[in-house]
């Protein structure tokens, strides 16, 4: 399987990349920050008023990414929570009462204390180490592989969705703004065109995380953590 992500949630990953998206009818997921609605964050305009609520209209998943994107590393374990707390009545305030079933770590750190917080508030969290995901799976730090113009560009990338084909595994992609000329952490929509019919080519069905985490549920052997 493969799942696409968008972190932080840039507007163009709305208005850009949930065109591609609908173009081949699949699923993503848009980790959301409550503190970052309407702002400029790291030189991108993020997700605006009625934003939200569009994406989760077209059946995509909300997942948390904490309020105000600050790293674990910096906060004890009651402010890391409170933040999830308050990410989540953000999102409850503008599309009511939906489940936040996923999580990322913003900039992908992670303490002992934050993923024992994480798995148990949800169903799986994500950092940023590279890898497949495969077997007997970290619940609370799943491995991604980013689709980013500084980093991982879509040509590094296609090979994780070949060795995701032949051995049954589940690939998290992750990217952030979707534009023409993104930045350093973002994609271009020909990228993510180019991704998802790579994907499909290898046979993986793209689905949202939330949606991949229940086929691995109900697969022969479940998920064990």
């Amino acid at each position: 399987m493969l799942s696409i992500a968008f972190d932080d949630f840039a507007q163009t990953s709305w208005t850009e990349g949930g065109r591609v998206l609908r173009d081949h009818d699949v699923r993503a997921t848009y980790y959301v920050c409550g503190a970052l609605y309407g702002t400029v964050f790291a030189g991108q305009r993020m997700y605006g008023p009625g934003d939200l609520e569009a994406i989760h209209a077209a059946g995509h998943e909300i997942g948390c990414h904490t309020f105000d994107h600050e790293s674990c590393l910096r906060r004890d374990g009651h402010d890391f929570e409170r933040s999830i707390e308050r990410n989540e009545s953000f999102v409850r305030e503008r599309v009511g009462d939906v489940p936040l079933v996923s999580f990322a770590y913003p900039y992908g750190d992670a303490t002992i204390g934050a993923k024992r917080l994480a798995v148990r508030r949800f169903g799986c969290a994500r950092g940023v180490i590279a890898g497949l995901n495969r077997r007997r799976l970290d619940l609370g730090q799943l491995k991604a592989v980013g689709l980013e113009e500084s980093k991982t560009r879509i040509e590094a990338v296609e090979p994780y969705l070949d060795r995701a084909a032949s051995s049954g595994a589940w690939l998290i992609v992750f990217t952030h703004d979707v534009q023409d000329r993104p930045s350093a952490y973002g994609c271009r929509p020909r990228d993510l065109d180019r991704l998802i019919r790579s994907a499909r080519s290898a046979r993986l069905e793209v689905l949202s995380v939330r949606e991949a985490l229940a086929a691995r549920a109900g697969a022969p052997g479940g998920i064990s953590a």
